[in-house]
């Protein structure tokens, strides 16, 4: 028969360093749990009563014996106790890792000289900071202010290696646009990138990382930066799984062993609804592929007030869910998950219609998502009586769900084969007319709602939400003028692109999108003309045969 294994056989007694301590040992061979944990060498005693104090000396005059590890079994306590172990049994066997409260392991707090050049002094933390909350703070509060510079301000603070990587990624997401043309962000971007890579191999896992790779996505997005972004977001979705945040949408605690604060939950949910509207954003031009997360559900819990969460002054309690934030006023972050759900339910539908097209699966589409399309301009109209009142340039709110209608629009001109000017204008929904004209007026005069500063001076600080509104409005007024714009429709047009021009010079997605709105204006072009030259030849045709 085999001899049974050194860590499946118990002591007798509790070992050494429990009793002195007075803790529970569980007397696991060849080292109990908790002197695994604290790297502390375990020694059981021979007999009850023995103290540790003990000298080699004493222990052989009075004939006792303590067992001690062979190499073997040392080997064995050593290994358990390797970060890279630790881990694996989280993910491996979950309910392992927590009922042996291994926590998470010990962390290399080295930062190397290449990032303490960029982020190394308190001084440059806090001056990136201020710049960062006061660009995030409209629409991807996602990081507590107050927490941050508590943690990253201290030097023996936990999880030091991502705080340092998130302060890294705060100053590119806020590095200005260079004058000369060459871009100095790229080798940032390329530190960061390599410094993040290091990290999320290193260090333990915490939402400080996530934090930092929510926004090498968003610059990746506002950079083109493809396949990057795309595969950047699916890493944030599967890191943020990995952490269990998605437990926090319909759970108020999770699901009870995160071990979280009341600020940590609340920064924790905020962060995964930052990747369930990236996630989503990304799919707006390929609606049929599918998503890295779950969608989210009308009892899925809205972030709180934006300034109790920075503040730190709330309860988990005060969280409400989706169908209650429909009925009152929420935060600005709050209406942008609405909003995002929205954008969601959007995606579903037109996944769902994806083919064939024509006939009654176009009408049906359209009675199908009506209720959608009334609930999207509902909320529109809810959200920038908000805006106006807070004197804000936009509402991101209104972005996404000015997005989602669009979306639902072209996806119609597809259903039902529209392929002139007039069969366009004929199937335009009326609540895309009234988004039209609602962004191009804000377009025209883009004072109207803000005092100070107007959109035409901080276009290149606006979210990317605001530069996919304004590139998905003027493709659908280019779609509208079908190669033959008039005036009204034309000179709409130029003031949207003018916005992108203006938006140039720091995010090259502006360029990108002007690339793309070019090549929509050109096959219109073509197909008008090839429409009007058919046209043509048929009347050539009967006034010959009535000749």
């Amino acid at each position: 028969m085999d001899s049974p294994q050194p860590y499946s056989i118990c002591a007798q007694y509790a070992c050494l360093y429990c009793r002195q301590h007075k803790r529970r040992c569980d007397k696991t061979l060849p080292a109990c749990k908790l002197c695994i944990r604290r790297s502390t060498p375990c020694t059981y005693p021979r007999r009850r009563g023995q103290i540790p104090a003990l000298t080699q000396d004493t222990q052989k005059a009075e004939g006792t014996k303590t067992i001690s590890l062979t190499p073997s079994d040392a080997t064995i306590a050593r290994h358990y106790r390797k970060p890279h172990v630790t881990t694996a049994i989280r993910f491996i066997e979950p309910s392992v890792y927590h009922d042996a409260s291994l926590g998470p392991p010990s962390e290399d707090v080295s930062i190397p000289s290449s990032i303490t050049a960029h982020v190394g002094h308190p001084d440059q933390i806090y001056e990136i900071g201020a710049k960062f909350f006061q660009a995030t703070s409209l629409w991807m509060p996602i990081v507590c202010r107050k927490r941050f510079y508590a943690d990253a301000l201290n030097p023996i603070s936990p999880y030091r290696r991502g705080l340092i990587l998130l302060a890294l990624t705060m100053k590119l997401y806020c590095a200005p646009a260079s004058e000369n043309g060459n871009d100095a962000r790229w080798p940032l971007y390329q530190l960061v990138k390599t410094f993040y890579a290091e990290v999320e191999a290193t260090a333990p896992m915490s939402v400080h990382i996530l934090q930092a790779a929510v926004f090498i996505a968003i610059y990746e997005i506002d950079q083109a930066i493809y396949p990057s972004a795309y595969l950047s977001v699916g890493t944030c979705a599967r890191y943020g799984t990995a952490l269990g945040l998605n437990k926090l949408m319909t759970r108020r605690v999770g699901d009870g062993k995160l071990g979280l604060s009341g600020v940590e939950i609340e920064e924790h949910r905020r962060v995964w609804w930052a990747v369930l509207m990236l996630d989503r954003l990304l799919n707006i031009g390929d609606p049929g592929r599918p998503l890295a997360t779950e969608d989210p559900t009308f009892d899925s819990f809205l972030p709180i007030n934006d300034r109790d969460f920075n503040d730190g002054m709330f309860r988990p309690e005060d969280a409400i869910t989706i169908s209650a934030g429909f009925n009152q006023k929420t935060s600005l972050f709050g209406g942008l998950c609405q909003a995002t759900y929205l954008l969601g339910q959007t995606i579903k539908s037109i996944s769902s219609f994806l083919s064939p097209y024509g006939g009654s699966q176009a009408i049906r589409f359209e009675e199908d998502t009506a209720q959608l399309r009334r609930t999207l301009h509902a909320y529109v109209q809810m959200v920038e009586k908000w805006t106006a009142v807070r004197k804000l340039q936009y509402c991101p709110a209104s972005a996404i769900c000015y997005i989602a209608l669009f979306l639902l629009q072209e996806h119609h001109w597809k259903q039902t084969g529209a392929a002139t000017a007039q069969e366009i204008r004929s199937t335009i929904f009326h609540e895309t007319e009234s988004a039209l004209e609602a962004i191009s007026t804000m377009a025209k005069d883009p004072d109207v709602g803000c005092v100070d500063p107007p959109i035409s001076r901080v276009a290149g600080e606006l979210s990317t939400l605001f530069r996919q509104m304004i590139y998905q409005t003027t493709a659908q007024f280019i779609t509208v003028g079908f190669g033959g714009p008039d005036a009204d429709t034309k000179d709409k047009i130029e003031t949207l692109t003018g916005i992108l021009h203006m938006m140039q010079p720091r995010w090259h997605l502006s360029t990108v999108l002007l690339n793309i709105l070019e090549a929509k204006k050109a096959k219109l072009v073509s197909a008008a003309s090839d429409l009007r030259f058919g046209l043509d030849k048929v009347t050539d045709y009967k006034l010959i045969l009535s000749t």
